[in-house]
C-alpha cells in the first residue's frame, strides 16, 4: 500500500511538471546573421498589454476550474489544486506528512504560475462527469 501511495504521489508531481512545461513556450533567438537582417525596433514601441480572457467564464465551468487550479497552485494550496484534477483519488490517500514530502517539487512548479492566468478557450470532449 505504501509503494502504491508513493507511486501515485510521484505520478502527480510528474504530471504537474509536464503540464507546466507544456504551457510555456520558448522563442528561438536569432543568430548573428539573422539579427543583421532585422530592422531596429521603433523607439516609442510600448510592450503589448495583457488581454483579459476572451471567453465568458461561467462559475464552476471548465475555465473557472482551470483558473481556480492555478490560483490554488500559486498560493501553495497543493492539495486543493490537485483535488480539482483527475488525480484526486491519489492525493486523497496521502496524509499531510506524505504530501509534504513533495512540497519542494510542487513549490518549484508553483513559482512559474503567473498571477493572472489568461483563459482563451475551452475544449470539452465527452458528455460524462467523472
Amino acid at each position: 500500500m505504501k509503494t502504491r501511495t508513493v507511486f501515485a504521489g510521484w505520478a502527480c508531481i510528474f504530471i504537474l511538471i509536464v503540464l507546466s512545461a507544456s504551457s510555456c513556450s520558448v522563442a528561438e533567438t536569432p543568430t548573428g546573421a539573422e539579427t543583421a537582417k532585422l530592422p531596429p525596433p521603433p523607439a516609442d514601441t510600448k510592450p503589448p498589454e495583457k488581454k483579459a480572457s476572451v471567453i465568458e467564464i461561467t462559475p464552476n465551468g471548465p475555465a473557472d476550474v482551470v483558473r481556480a487550479f492555478y490560483e490554488h497552485l500559486r498560493e501553495k494550496r497543493f492539495r486543493h489544486a490537485i483535488y480539482l484534477t483527475n488525480l484526486r483519488p491519489a492525493i486523497e490517500q496521502l496524509s499531510d506528512r506524505e504530501l509534504k514530502e513533495y512540497q519542494v517539487d510542487l513549490e518549484n512548479v508553483a513559482k512559474f504560475v503567473p498571477s493572472d492566468v489568461q483563459i482563451n478557450g475551452e475544449i470539452i470532449s465527452g458528455d460524462r462527469l467523472p
